[in-house]
């Protein structure tokens, strides 16, 4: 068709990121990133959120890569930008004016590593693993499944420790706590990996232990969360250090998630938030459930209904089943 691009044709990313809103979106969509070695020539793609994961300017470093988005994803950005924002940015009209993008051969599949910048602007050669698990990853892959367990299984006695459950060793109990979600994380990510491989059975098989061994650990991680022997901002500093953007986020679900839940049942308990939610529901909050329904009579809305049950002291079980799922929910 008259007019249309190159389908490899590509703009430098300084140029692309024009927006706020712009930059969002490649986030969110997570864009792939064409990465062009300057010498010898070689061609990396990488998922937008990884690259700003490592590091929130990685296109205005001066390295030996320059960074790309291919003139197909930016259309795609400005269009989702007029149907979410209500508006095209500035140089859409002029994008139309006869000049050819950049032609560059894109490859098929996503390589297996790129060059990252380590904080000082040198670029450092890792593996896309390593930038979302951290550099010890490979060393998990390679452990046989009896060490995994073990691993996980000497980090639950670690919780289980009587001197972490005395007043006075918050900050020993939030960095066993944060290296041991880590860990399990770790191991569980390997371990599933490599039995995907696997007939479904032999897969069971193969990491029953391990789950056991995990929701044990879940279950000790609970209890200490609970005593309120952690320290939040200590935590957050611990989590923030930890190789492997991905694995600061799941680490941070894992152990916030449990908290809250901790917290949750301690208002139920020990307050009077629930009995005066169930005598103001009416005239405070039925009204927005009835808008999101209005076919249903406003008098089925009750507090037993909207939580199924009504809202009641999480169990010991419901607990350790909610800890277990924030552990492994991106594993």
């Amino acid at each position: 068709m008259e007019g249309e691009r190159n389908s490899n044709s590509v703009t430098s990313l300084r140029e692309a990121l024009d927006s706020k809103e712009f930059l969002e979106l490649c986030i969110s969509e997570d864009v792939p990133v064409i990465c062009v070695k300057k010498e010898p020539g070689k061609l990396r793609k990488m998922p937008f959120s990884v690259m700003y994961g490592s590091n929130r300017e990685f296109w205005l470093l001066s390295s030996e890569w320059d960074y790309f988005l291919s003139d197909e994803d930016i259309q795609k950005i400005k269009d989702k930008l007029a149907e979410v924002h209500g508006f095209v940015p500035q140089d859409e009209a002029d994008e139309d004016d006869g000049k050819p993008g950049i032609p560059v051969p894109i490859p098929d599949s996503i390589s297996d590593s790129v060059s990252v910048s380590d904080g000082e602007a040198n670029p450092v050669e890792v593996k896309i693993d390593e930038i979302g698990f951290g550099s010890e990853y490979t060393l998990v892959m390679e452990m046989p499944m009896s060490e995994r367990v073990a691993s996980i299984r000497r980090d639950k006695e670690r919780l289980e420790s009587p001197l972490l459950m005395k007043a006075g060793n918050e900050s020993v109990a939030t960095s066993t706590l944060v290296e041991a979600a880590r860990n399990a994380i770790l191991q569980n990510h390997a371990s599933l990996a490599n039995a995907m491989v696997l007939p479904s059975t032999d897969a069971k098989k193969q990491t029953q232990e391990l789950v056991d061994v995990t929701r044990d650990l879940v279950r000790a991680s609970t209890k200490l969360i609970s005593a309120n022997l952690i320290n939040d901002e200590m935590m957050n500093s611990l989590i923030y250090k930890s190789n492997g953007t991905i694995i600061q986020h799941m680490t941070r679900v894992y152990l916030c998630g449990i908290a809250f839940l901790a917290y949750f049942n301690k208002q139920v308990s020990r307050s009077h938030v629930i009995s005066k939610m169930r005598i103001t529901f009416n005239d405070k909050y039925r009204r927005f459930y009835q808008s999101l329904m209005p076919d249903i009579h406003h008098e089925y809305f009750t507090l037993g209904r909207i939580f199924l049950g009504g809202m009641r002291v999480i169990s010991e079980a419901g607990m350790y089943n909610g800890g277990t799922v924030f552990l492994i929910h991106d594993v």
